[in-house]
This record gives structure tokens, C-alpha cells and sequence, in this order.
């Protein structure tokens, strides 16, 4: 099977093979990490897209042990996306059918129809979120006629899909899931649905629909507590989400019993909340989830760009950060998480590089309370009094 005959491949990934990722603007790649920029759903014929030449010349080169270079986001060195999809796919195909670049069979569905969202969290953009595209006043919708396009080419493949994933913007905010959802349900309701969600309305026709479905992973989005997650998740309420989080306790035992296992959290580590996202990991682990269930994510990958990466903080803090990372490794039980801590601390004592274009170092500490200044300004708040540990 694949795994076996080309994880040694350093250069070989499955997705051309067997995925489509469409953005919210209609961008067509082969992930959602991918730089490929196959096409657009506004102006390209999908299928042509998809069994085109450019996409037959990116197999050729993962055949051949070369990554392309849209590719060059998944770094192959540790566990990437390219990992996780050469074990979800190790059975969607035999081994032989990947030894021909011209095969395409649609298995595993990255699909955000719009940026509908009702959050504005400060490490996102009016890319993925219609609340930040309003703020910005920016127009980031796909249009109607592509959105017909994309689900005639979906479509004939609804009954064999293995995996879809749901995202967005807010996916159970996205009139367009209802359709594809009733399509599977009718001719697919085994295939695996993965649902990543603010959690902010679980009460709707899309919810409905998912719990009606045989099998469904949710990844929920959590990255404080109280009025710190207010403040990063703006536009989202800590009592709603607290609510709608026992409701999903209740409903991930949609066929009869509750697992926790169906629910996992993702978690983002920015220089807000260096300290804030333990509250939220006890808090979950009070709720009765293991911590291994909790992915933490540190802010633009660790690249060091954008004044959210902790790095940007004054010393003293950077230092704190630090030893509190260092304490939650030396607690931690769980094999998962503490390997999730480790990368974060290695990141964070990592000085960043200064690339051309990128801030002089010595004046990235004035830009991160200009930014927060711009923040409070625009949404009515105060960051002074959210986070005071960040101002004395």
C-alpha cells in the first residue's frame, strides 16, 4: 500500500492523486497549504484543472523524489500535513495507481465555499472571515455562478468520497453545507466529516444534518478563557461558547454513547495568550478531555512574521513565556501534548531572523502595542485591562 511504498519518498505526497482544496475565493490547489495555484474556480474549468498539465507535471516530480516548489510550505523533515495524508489515504488507493500522474479520483474534499464568519480572531484575515473583511471594509466572496460551477464538479463524486473536511470561515454559518451535506446523507452517510468550528451555533440545519451522519470529527477552536478569548476570538462569547460546548459533551454521543475522542481542539499560540492558553487546556481537562486532544498551533507556523509571534514581546516577557512552557512540559503525562509543548519552546527560544522587508528587532516591541492600540480603537475594547500583565 502507499505507505509503505513511498513514505521514503521524500517528495511524494498523495493529495494530487486524490484531494482538491477550494479557498473561500475560489482558489483550487491540492491542500490548503499548498502554493500551487492550480487555478480558480471564477475563471477555470475544474476539471481541466484537476487532470491538467500543470497538475500531471507536479506528480511527475514527486514520482521522480523531487518537491515541487508550491510544495515548500510541508516541510517533509518532521510530521506535516504530507505525514497525516500518507496515513489517512494508506487505503483510498492501491500503490499502482499513483504510479500514473494522469489517475485522479476525488477521496478527501478541503472545501471553503465563503469566508462566512461571525468571528474576527486577531491572527486571521478577511480571507477566512466576512467579520474582518467588514471591519477592513474589503470584498472577499466568492460568486454565485462559481459556487454553482464548484458543485456540479462535486457532485458525481459525492457517493464514493472517503473524507471531507469543513472549514471556512465558520462552516456551520455556510448556507452550502446544508446542500452537500443532504447529498451525502443520501447516497454517502459513512463518509467522514471533519468540522472545524468556532462553536458558535451548533442549533441549526447544518448541525442537524451532522449529527445524522455516521461519522463526524470535531475540531474546536479555543484559545483563552473568559474575556481573553472574547478579546482573540472577537466576536465570539465565552458564555455562548461555554454552553455550546456542554451541548456538544451531550451530541458527540450521537449513537448512543459520548466520547471525547470525537472532539479535539485547536489551539493557537500567540503573544496574547502565552500564559492564557493553559487556562483554556484546564479548563478542557476539567471538562473531561485529555489533553492529547489539544493541538497547539504556534502563530504563523513560528515563521516570525506579524507582531502576534511572542517573540516580538519585551525580554522579560519572552522569558516568562518561557518558563511557563517549561513548567507545563515538566507536568505534562500525555505523549501528544507534551510533544505539541516542545515544538512551541523550541520555537520561542529560536530568535527570529530578520528577512529584507521584516522590522529591525529593536523596533518590533513598539509595533506590537501600536497594533494593539489599532485593535482597541477600531472594535471599542481595551487590551490595558484584559491584559495588564502585558502592559506593567
Amino acid at each position: 500500500m502507499i505507505k509503505e511504498d513511498y513514505i521514503n519518498n521524500a517528495g511524494f505526497c498523495p493529495a494530487p492523486w486524490n484531494e482538491i482544496y477550494i479557498s473561500p475565493q475560489g482558489e483550487i490547489d491540492n491542500c490548503c497549504v499548498g502554493n500551487n495555484k492550480l487555478g480558480n474556480v471564477k475563471s477555470s474549468d475544474i476539471e481541466e484543472v484537476v487532470l491538467g498539465s500543470k497538475q500531471i507535471k507536479i506528480k511527475q516530480e514527486m514520482l521522480s523524489s523531487s518537491l515541487p516548489s508550491g510544495c515548500s510550505n510541508c516541510n517533509t523533515s518532521g510530521p506535516t500535513l504530507r505525514t497525516n495524508y500518507l496515513e489517512w489515504f494508506n487505503d483510498y488507493a492501491p500503490s499502482e495507481f499513483y504510479q500514473t500522474p494522469s489517475n485522479f479520483n476525488l477521496n478527501y474534499l478541503d472545501l471553503r465555499w465563503r469566508n462566512t464568519c461571525n468571528s474576527a480572531c486577531v491572527y486571521c484575515s478577511p480571507t477566512y472571515s466576512s467579520l474582518w473583511a467588514q471591519e477592513l471594509g474589503v470584498n472577499e466572496k466568492i460568486n454565485v455562478d462559481s459556487l454553482d460551477k464548484l458543485k456540479a464538479f462535486i457532485e458525481p463524486y459525492i457517493p464514493t468520497l472517503k473524507k471531507v473536511y469543513l472549514a471556512g470561515g465558520e462552516p456551520l454559518l455556510i448556507k452550502d453545507n446544508e446542500w452537500l451535506l443532504e447529498k451525502l446523507l443520501a447516497s454517502n452517510p459513512d463518509c467522514e466529516i471533519v468540522v472545524n468550528t468556532n462553536l458558535s451555533s451548533i442549533d441549526n440545519r447544518i448541525a442537524e444534518l451532522l449529527n445524522e451522519m455516521t461519522s463526524v470529527q470535531w475540531i474546536v477552536s479555543i484559545d483563552s478563557t473568559k474575556d481573553q478569548y472574547e478579546y482573540i476570538r472577537y466576536g465570539s462569547k465565552w458564555s455562548v461558547f461555554e454552553s455550546n460546548l456542554k451541548k456538544l459533551i451531550r451530541r458527540v454521543g450521537i449513537h448512543g454513547k459520548t466520547d471525547p475522542g470525537l472532539c479535539s481542539f485547536q489551539m493557537v499560540y500567540c503573544s496574547l495568550n502565552t500564559t492564557g492558553i493553559f487556562d483554556a487546556v484546564d479548563y478542557l481537562s476539567n471538562m473531561g478531555f485529555s489533553s492529547n486532544n489539544m493541538n497547539l498551533y504556534y502563530v504563523h507556523g513560528g515563521t516570525g512574521s506579524g507582531w502576534l509571534d511572542p517573540r516580538n514581546l519585551p525580554k522579560e516577557y519572552v522569558d516568562t513565556s518561557i518558563d511557563v512552557l517549561q513548567s507545563r512540559l515538566e507536568q505534562s503525562k500525555d505523549s501528544n501534548f507534551t510533544s505539541k509543548i516542545k515544538t512551541l519552546n523550541e520555537i520561542i527560544n529560536t530568535p527570529i531572523s530578520p528577512t529584507p522587508g521584516y522590522l529591525d528587532p529593536s523596533m518590533v516591541e513598539g509595533t506590537f502595542y501600536e497594533e494593539l492600540a489599532k485593535l482597541d480603537i477600531r472594535r471599542n475594547l481595551n487590551s490595558q485591562q484584559i491584559f495588564p500583565h502585558l502592559y506593567k
